[in-house]
C-alpha cells in the first residue's frame, strides 16, 4: 500500500511540474519562427518577449488542464499494463493536438506549435516521474 501511495505522490509531482516544460518549447518555436521572418532580428526580438510570456503562461494553463485530465489518467493506465516506456508516452502526447486542431477548426499552422508542446511536456513527465519515483523510494 505504501507503494502505491509513492507512486501517487510521484505522479502528481510530475503532472504539476511537467507542463513548465511548455516555456522552452514555445520559445525555441518562436526563435525558429523569427529565423524565417522578414522583420529585423531587434524588432523581433522586442516582440517575442511579449509574445513569449503570454503564449508561454496560457501554453502553461492548457498543459495543466491537459496533462492532469488526460496525461495522468492515461500514463496511470500504461503504468498499471507495464508499457510506461518513453516511447509509448511521446506517442500518446500528441493524440490531443489534431482533436483540438478538428474540434475547434483552428489551421493546420496549430499543430506546429501544439505538437512540440505536447512532446515537451510528455518528455518532462516521464523523466520527473522515474525521478521523482526513485527519491520517493530511496528516502522511505
Amino acid at each position: 500500500m505504501k507503494d502505491f501511495k509513492n507512486d501517487k505522490l510521484a505522479h502528481l509531482q510530475a503532472c504539476t511540474c511537467a507542463p513548465f516544460a511548455v516555456f522552452p518549447a514555445i520559445y525555441c518555436i518562436l526563435v525558429f519562427v523569427g529565423l524565417f521572418s522578414n522583420q529585423t532580428l531587434s524588432n523581433y526580438m522586442y516582440a517575442i518577449s511579449a509574445m513569449f510570456w503570454i503564449t508561454g503562461f496560457v501554453g502553461y494553463l492548457i498543459g495543466v488542464a491537459v496533462t492532469a485530465l488526460y496525461g495522468l489518467p492515461l500514463c496511470l493506465f500504461l503504468l498499471k499494463r507495464g508499457k510506461f516506456k518513453l516511447s509509448y508516452v511521446l506517442l500518446v502526447s500528441v493524440i490531443p493536438a489534431p482533436v483540438w486542431v478538428v474540434a475547434t477548426g483552428d489551421t493546420i499552422k496549430a499543430l506546429l506549435l501544439l505538437i512540440p508542446c505536447s512532446l515537451a511536456v510528455a518528455f518532462a513527465y516521464f523523466y520527473l516521474y522515474r525521478w521523482s519515483a526513485s527519491g520517493i523510494q530511496q528516502a522511505h
